[in-house]
């Protein structure tokens, strides 16, 4: 599952990749109520991925300030990055960046900062990745291993669930052969 789940993470960055690629070449008449609209849904959606995120299993040394989503909107050649984190029960979404693909050769030099976003936003991803592996295979286990309703070993009280054979049995399969 846990191997299924990174494929799964990586085929959907690859698919946002290239659902930016395919959003830049479209229409960028685009009112401002269906922006907010857009964006509304955006955060809503992020705060609901970060909501399971934070129902995984981590380890008490892992820090959950690097827990948070990084998103970017685009409407045609322009957009902006922005984060949901949750604040104890708070979910706070916050601005980061603007963002705008060059349309005419006098804005080039403004594309390093849309590339150096782009490197922040696939660096997080890779980071968030390597946090949710162990976490995941940790959930996996304990689902696995609750399925057997075993006991704390170090309880004295505890019966060992050990089942011998009957030895009639053994006896019987000697003699047949």
């Amino acid at each position: 599952m846990s191997n299924q789940c990174v494929k799964g993470y990586q085929r959907r960055r690859k698919e946002l990749m290239i659902e930016l690629y395919l959003h830049i070449s479209s229409t960028t008449t685009v009112s401002p109520e269906q922006c907010l609209i857009q964006q509304t849904k955006n955060i809503r959606m992020n705060k609901a991925i970060l909501s399971k995120l934070h129902e995984l299993p981590f380890s008490e040394s892992e820090d959950n300030n690097s827990l948070y989503t990084l998103s970017m909107d685009w409407i045609g050649y322009k957009g902006y990055m922005f984060g949901v984190k949750k604040n104890d029960n708070i979910y706070v979404a916050t601005h980061i960046r603007s963002l705008s693909m060059p349309e005419h050769l006098f804005q080039f030099p403004n594309l390093v900062h849309v590339l150096d976003a782009l490197y922040c936003w696939k660096n997080h991803h890779n980071n968030l990745e390597d946090i949710l592996l162990p976490t995941l295979i940790t959930k996996q286990e304990n689902s696995f291993f609750s399925q057997f309703n075993t006991k704390d070993v170090n309880d004295v009280n505890s019966f060992p669930n050990i089942y011998l054979n009957p030895m009639k049995s053994k006896h019987s399969n000697k003699n047949n052969q």
